[in-house]
């Protein structure tokens, strides 16, 4: 029979609920802890990732409002027990301490909102030990989110997390965050494997309110690596179908208005003129490439694309027209083909109430400082930022600015 009853946990939850009830009260040698025990060694032998069903099954049952309080009670941690003394036999490792921070997660669940415990002494202390000795497992999993990852373990490690409160989620995209000040790009790679789009909001949530109170200067360098998720997020098919659809909208324009240029926008570069590519190839040592020019008007010509396709840590200026990228040779700008492109990165610098952008070549290490004071302009037809490059300071300012668009001619009556 408990072969039936692993069977029921896997494919149907309430089978399994009723079957399990009618095998402790037949009164045979089969009690709670030796079937409990049967279906968690045949399941997680099959597969690890099972230990999923088995909390499923087990929450279900305790939610079971029956008169037997006392026998749910002493069921859900029996079975909790049973998951713990699998799980400890095992070789640490991410799919073990993805599966331990579940159960735990289960005992915090209970904790939390179980009335039922507040009669039973006994019962509370067992909770609360267990509770105590899990704690570790918060810990471990941060760890392990802020670290790099065969993507295996993070697709099952991210998948546990059906089964997983919102507010441990937090809790551990929080320490996790905390845990390495380099761990930024894990903790977003992780974030993308979640199983549910509102979690993936909630995350990143989490760590914007963590990089604006950081004072170690990520959001220096991370502020691209957030953004390149949330635009991720956002162009999910079902992404407007989501709970906290709207609050990721407001968290989008929250970013600094750089970040958002660069991640989201076409722009032009501009000072009094126009940045584009010259009509005809010219060789600067052994390359041959178009050197920028600059143009009287805003033409198609100008029309440039910031490509950030590495999970948002550097980008590519792409232009539209000529399909060419921006280059830094020698210190002149100039559009080549090259594959891969040169990347570019962007600071984000603040000081008290100002937010400042430096943008730097990747592979010479020079800033985007062209003679004279440059800006950036997002491409659109409404109003918008320019990202100011001024020369002197090798920095780019966001100020507000507005297109200039064409007056309707008078009309004589």
């Amino acid at each position: 029979m408990a072969d039936t009853l692993a069977r029921n946990v896997l494919l149907d939850v309430e089978q399994a609920v009723a079957l399990f009830e009618e095998l402790t009260q037949a009164g045979g040698h089969d009690t709670p802890r030796t079937l409990l025990s049967a279906v968690v060694h045949k399941l997680c032998e099959e597969e690890l990732g099972h230990v999923l069903e088995i909390v499923r099954f087990l929450r279900r049952y305790y939610q079971c409002r029956t008169e037997h309080t006392e026998q749910r009670v002493g069921t859900l941690l029996v079975g909790i027990e049973e998951l713990l003394r699998y799980l400890d036999a095992l070789v640490a490792c991410v799919p073990r301490t993805g599966c331990t921070l579940l159960v735990y997660s289960l005992v915090d669940e209970v904790f939390a909102t179980g009335a039922d415990f507040l009669d039973l002494e006994e019962s509370l202390q067992r909770v609360v030990n267990l509770k105590h000795s899990l704690e570790y497992v918060v810990r471990d999993a941060a760890s392990a989110i802020a670290q790099p990852m065969a993507d295996d373990d993070r697709h099952s490690l991210a998948a546990l997390f059906e089964q997983i409160s919102t507010e441990l989620l937090k809790r551990l995209v929080d320490e996790s965050y905390a845990d390495c000040s380099e761990g930024l790009l894990h903790v977003c790679d992780f974030v993308e494997h979640l199983p549910c789009i509102d979690q993936q909001i909630v995350a990143c949530q989490v760590l914007y309110r963590r990089m604006n109170m950081d004072s170690t200067g990520r959001l220096r360098v991370g502020a691209t690596v957030l953004a390149y998720r949330i635009r991720k997020v956002m162009r999910y098919t079902d992404f407007g179908r989501a709970k906290h659809a709207a609050e990721m909208r407001k968290l989008k324009l929250k970013l600094p208005e750089g970040v958002y240029a660069i991640t989201w926008g076409f722009v032009n570069v501009a000072g009094a003129q126009f940045m584009a590519p010259k009509p005809r190839s010219e060789r600067i040592g052994e390359v041959k490439c178009k050197p920028a020019a600059w143009i009287e008007t805003c033409s198609k010509a100008a029309k440039h694309e910031l490509q950030t396709d590495d999970r948002g840590q550097s980008f590519a200026i792409k232009n539209t027209h000529t399909g060419l990228f921006l280059t830094d040779i020698e210190g002149a700008f100039c559009y080549v083909e090259t594959t891969p492109p040169d990347r570019w990165t962007v600071e984000v610098i603040k000081r008290g109430e100002d937010v400042w952008y430096k943008v730097t070549n990747r592979r010479t290490g020079n800033s985007l400082v062209p003679a004279g004071e440059v800006r950036v302009g997002i491409d659109d037809q409404c109003d918008g930022f320019n990202l100011v490059d001024f020369n002197e300071r090798s920095l780019v300012v966001v100020q507000k600015f507005e297109l200039q668009r064409k007056k309707a001619a008078c009309k004589m009556q």
